[in-house]
């Protein structure tokens, strides 16, 4: 009894520290994943070069890298509370970006040129697009700057 004595304060310690991933390795995993759908996004924008811009084919696979990017995003198992905070607002991000260009892909018709009306409702919806991920991968920056 007494040699749990000894050592009963190290068991509280050790679920304050958690026993979990280090918060540098979480903040790698999630940088990973952000840096893999920046890679997928560049790739499906570089598709474009040489058209007038607007190609549903272009839009649509941005749209899955962002859907697949939310999807890892989501998997990771983040145990930090201000990491988690990230994760979910990079989720919800992802999500809206993509949800905004399917709906671009579907404004473009399949010759890939809209009418100057489409053109601006679809520059619209680009604009607000990705508004979202560069505010949390600020946010992430600010968190795992020193680890």
């Amino acid at each position: 009894m007494q040699q749990l004595g000894r050592y009963g304060a190290i068991v509280p310690l050790l679920g304050i520290l958690g026993c979990g991933p280090s918060i540098q390795a979480q903040c790698q995993a999630i940088s990973e994943v952000t840096q893999d759908a920046m890679t997928q996004f560049a790739e499906a924008y570089s598709a474009n070069i040489g058209t007038s811009g607007y190609q549903a084919s272009t839009e649509t696979a941005i749209a899955a890298a962002l859907t697949e990017s939310a999807q890892a995003m989501n998997a990771l198992e983040i145990h930090d509370k201000q990491l988690q905070v990230v994760q979910a607002d990079l989720v919800s991000a992802y999500d809206k970006a993509a949800a905004a260009h399917t709906e671009m892909a579907q404004l473009i018709p399949a010759r890939g040129n809209p009418s100057a009306q489409r053109r601006q409702q679809i520059d619209d919806i680009r604009a607000q697009a990705e508004a979202d991920i560069p505010p949390a991968i600020q946010a992430l920056s600010l968190r795992c700057v020193g680890y």
